[in-house]
């Protein structure tokens, strides 16, 4: 039918990272499933065709393919709570740009939707357009709740401590050694070019309390990526070919960044004498 997409993504149960891409990919073939559940004399067919419903989905569509790239940028290695809690901050702030936009009547920041209400020559009606507004406001309403910045403000030292205030709940000792290391020039020079773990590591020999707290911060992991990177091990692992049931060993090669020893591991290991 020159579709762009030959299939839809069906529902799965289990955790996956496009999950916000479903509704787009509903969206885009609209007139091939339209031509589908017509021909089947299904119910829903007219859900396709009526003008309210297509634009509340283009709506939709715009916003969760937003929410997916949030979602997957949050993901990945070497990651810590300070740099995600950033990037919800910024979605945050997004959010009242896009409610702002749309409130005004201007829908650039949904393509969906603007290219929809252009393609037809429409204007959004007054009662969806408040609909819309009001669905942002909520959804920046539980971004607030979920992730407030109140539990982020007094642990921000540990991003830049050589420009920030003592935190009011530090102790004399943890506070004195923050000043010590904000006043320090080497270090400062030296936080420039490493990482924050790789800077609270390398100053616990000399810091050690300061610097156990901001380990405590940076270690954690700060999403469930690790689970996700294990079921999608698991997905490749197990086939019609390769069915063991217990995969401990394989899931530890499949996940693990060490690189093995291999000379050592060798030498371990008697090789087949000769006869």
């Amino acid at each position: 039918m020159g579709a762009e997409h030959s299939c839809l993504l069906f529902y799965s149960s289990s955790r996956w990272l496009s999950l916000g891409n479903s509704l787009l990919r509903v969206y885009e073939p609209r007139n091939e499933i339209y031509s589908y559940l017509h021909d089947d004399e299904h119910c829903f067919a007219d859900k396709f065709i009526d003008a309210g419903f297509l634009i509340q989905m283009a709506f939709l569509s715009d916003l969760f393919e937003k929410l997916n790239t949030l979602n997957k940028s949050l993901q990945g290695n070497n990651t810590n709570i300070l740099q995600l809690s950033d990037k919800v901050s910024g979605f945050e702030k997004k959010v009242i740009l896009w409610k702002g936009s749309v409130s005004k009547g201007d829908y650039k920041c949904f393509p969906s939707l603007d290219k929809f209400l252009q393609d037809n020559e429409m204007a959004l009606k007054e009662e969806l357009r408040t609909v819309f507004v009001l669905y942002l406001s909520q959804l920046h309403f539980y971004l607030q709740k979920y992730f407030p910045e109140d539990e982020v403000e007094p642990i921000k030292w540990v991003r830049d401590p050589f420009n920030t205030e003592i935190p009011q709940h530090f102790n004399n000792e943890e506070a004195e050694q923050l000043i010590d290391i904000s006043s320090d020039s080497t270090l400062k020079v030296q936080f420039q070019s490493l990482s924050l773990l790789e800077f609270w590591c390398q100053t616990q020999d000399e810091y050690t309390v300061i610097s156990k707290i901001a380990l405590r911060v940076l270690i954690p992991f700060a999403t469930f990526y690790l689970c996700e990177a294990g079921f999608s091990a698991v997905a490749v692992i197990k086939s019609t070919y390769r069915a063991k049931i217990h995969l401990e060993k394989e899931m530890r090669v499949a996940i693990s960044k060490i690189t093995p020893r291999f000379e050592e591991l060798c030498k371990e290991k008697q090789a087949h004498p000769s006869h």
